[in-house]
């Protein structure tokens, strides 16, 4: 019974790793189907927020601290940069390439995030242990498949799939200058999740509140991203609904995540060790 409970956690990020090749897939047909970028990143965390508020208000109503200037300011930032920003140039880029490529690039997440904390001193690499070799090696191997994704593309596998899904709907830009633009939107966007992944680690310990940051988080980043989509977007049918029953998915897989003490974004590395949450 506690190999399983050992194990839950491993489960939890490799069911998350699923749901967010779904929330990909899912974007990129709503992104093709008229959906506006800014408007979707505010329904996604308009939901999760809803989700998350009584879910932290029952589990955290007697450990919660009360909110500083300070600790609100950082959090500000933390959802902006972790969310607002990060977000928005995703699914930008995810409208000029494949779910498949946006999937794969975010496996640059650990490796800018492990460099952030030896940059900032939070992590020490020590190449003469295993570990510490083995470390370096799985941050060369993250930067190097993301390159090959981003410069390199194979032949197309027509003879499994004669009716691709997405492309029922629209024609993809992938060609040229729009798939390293994309690519580079997208890598963007992942080294912005790494900076608030590392900033991240240090509010955690002075608000250990995880749920209720979350939640103030998403809040946070539904005003800003809602902020933006007024200013860029004026078209009003843009704010029609589209069903995002994937990430209603991510937002319970992320608090099982939280409650197992596994890392919110799975393939994220958090420097400090701790078990940090972050929509």
């Amino acid at each position: 019974m506690a190999s399983v409970k050992a194990c839950a956690p491993y489960f939890y990020m490799i069911v998350s790793q699923f749901a967010y090749a779904g929330s990909s897939i899912l974007g990129k047909l709503a992104l093709g189907q008229g959906l506006s970028a800014l408007v979707f990143v505010v329904y996604r965390h308009l939901i999760a927020m809803l989700i998350w508020a009584p879910l932290a208000y029952v589990l955290e109503k007697n450990r919660r601290p009360s909110f500083s200037f300070g600790v609100m300011l950082k959090i500000f930032i933390l959802a902006m940069l972790g969310i607002t920003i990060q977000q928005n140039v995703y699914y930008v880029g995810l409208h000029l390439i494949s779910p498949t490529v946006a999937s794969a690039l975010g496996n640059v997440i650990p490796a800018f995030t492990f460099l952030l904390a030896i940059v900032l001193r939070m992590e020490k690499l020590n190449l003469k242990t295993v570990r510490g070799r083995a470390r370096l090696a799985g941050t060369i191997f993250c930067i190097t498949g993301a390159l090959i994704f981003t410069f390199w593309k194979g032949h197309l596998l027509g003879a499994f799939v004669t009716s691709p899904m997405i492309q029922l709907h629209f024609e993809t830009p992938e060609k040229g200058d729009a798939w390293l633009k994309g690519s580079a939107l997208m890598l963007f966007g992942y080294f912005a999740c790494s900076v608030s992944l590392v900033l991240q680690a240090s509010i955690c310990e002075i608000y250990p509140a995880k749920l209720t940051m979350n939640v103030v988080m998403c809040f946070f980043a539904a005003l800003q991203s809602s902020a933006l989509s007024l200013i860029f977007e004026r078209n009003a049918s843009s704010w029609r609904m589209f069903p995002l029953f994937t990430h209603l998915i991510l937002c319970i897989v992320f608090f099982w995540n939280n409650q197992k003490e596994a890392l919110s974004i799975p393939i994220g590395i958090i420097p400090a060790g701790s078990d940090n949450s972050l929509i």
